[in-house]
């Protein structure tokens, strides 16, 4: 038997225990582990269409697809299925979003911002009430690969652009190119935030910037105590790329596992921690080098690159997508699982 074919077993088990754990019952011999997140996933008008973006709020999941389609769904115990379209709104909220690939979701003070790439002339940043599909354009245009919001302020988000950051200081409505987060007190290149937890289980805050390093706070101010913010640069190095950071991500649930994305398609862009950044590994097996980015540099923009890791809710994987620039100022998506405990990239 080969290490592969071992591995791929493995994954499978460790996927079919992470389905029985979600309620599911048994995987079923024979049933490989993309079942499991066929049976997560809601089911797109364009079956060719594959997942790019996965968030979840305390009350609700989203999921965005590479044609643009997007679901969501209470997350409510016990509750499978239930999805509904949250890219088309009843009359008078029916407004078109774009039909390009959703690269993000970032999801603050019950409003959901959703980010696209490769859709050209199309404003790629767009907001909905959280509750309900009724979305309305950022006049902003740009091919975005994430967007976050300030682990220190609920109205400040960050959209990472081609080349470029865009914040907004006011929940939306203006953003500034090349603009400074005000509330993060940090004075190089932002480009990726999120809030998770430290060892102890005390809020954390995280920071990517566009040299490749990555940061941590637990100075985590509040109205009743203001407090100074600490940046703390992850040491020792565990060996990260000097490219942008893309995304860093939080898995819902287990806020000590966190992802970052580094700019490009290469080996060494995906890294994840599960102990709140005590120790970091790179996981960049089976599949995941198979991206075809022949064509990338001859139709310029932005690049390939892969887009923030998106751990699924109530199943042990996570899903990334690489975006590769094709003609047109179009994206070619391709999108690839991963199960808990294995270092494997499996295309769907």
């Amino acid at each position: 038997m080969t290490m592969t074919m071992t591995k791929k077993i493995a994954a499978t088990a460790l996927l079919a225990l992470a389905w029985a754990a979600a309620g599911c019952g048994e995987l079923p011999l024979g049933v490989a582990p993309p079942e499991a997140l066929l049976a997560f996933s809601p089911r797109p008008d364009d079956r060719t269409a594959s997942i790019t973006a996965i968030k979840s709020s305390g009350a609700r999941t989203y999921v965005g697809f590479s044609d643009g389609e997007m679901f969501f769904r209470a997350n409510a115990a016990g509750v499978a299925g239930g999805w509904a379209s949250y890219d088309k709104g009843p009359p008078g909220c029916d407004q078109p979003v774009p039909r390009g690939p959703i690269t993000a979701f970032a999801i603050t003070e019950a409003t959901v911002f959703a980010a696209y790439a490769g859709t050209p002339g199309a404003p790629g940043i767009w907001r909905s009430p959280e509750e309900r599909p009724c979305w309305a354009l950022e006049s902003i245009k740009d091919d975005f690969l994430n967007v976050s919001v300030s682990p220190f302020s609920t109205i400040e988000l960050l959209a990472l652009g081609e080349g470029t950051r865009w914040v907004t200081h006011q929940l939306g409505g203006q953003w500034d190119q090349r603009g400074m987060v005000s509330s993060l007190a940090f004075d190089g290149d932002a480009r990726a935030m999120a809030t998770g937890v430290g060892p102890a289980g005390a809020r954390r805050a995280w920071l990517g910037d566009g040299g490749g390093r990555v940061y941590y706070s637990d100075d985590v101010p509040t109205a009743d105590t203001p407090a100074p913010i600490t940046w703390r640069p992850i040491t020792p190095d565990p060996g990260f790329p000097a490219r942008p950071v893309v995304a860093i991500a939080v898995a819902p649930g287990r806020p000590q596992t966190v992802w970052i994305t580094f700019f490009g398609v290469s080996a060494d862009s995906l890294w994840r921690s599960d102990d709140a950044g005590v120790s970091w590994r790179n996981p960049n097996g089976g599949e995941l080098a198979t991206v075809d980015v022949s064509g990338a540099d001859a139709a310029g923009g932005v690049g390939a690159s892969f887009v923030g890791v998106s751990p699924v809710p109530e199943i042990g994987a996570a899903v990334v997508t690489a975006l590769v620039p094709g003609v047109a100022g179009r994206m070619t998506t391709t999108s690839f699982w991963n199960a808990d405990g294995t270092d494997e990239w499996s295309r769907f």
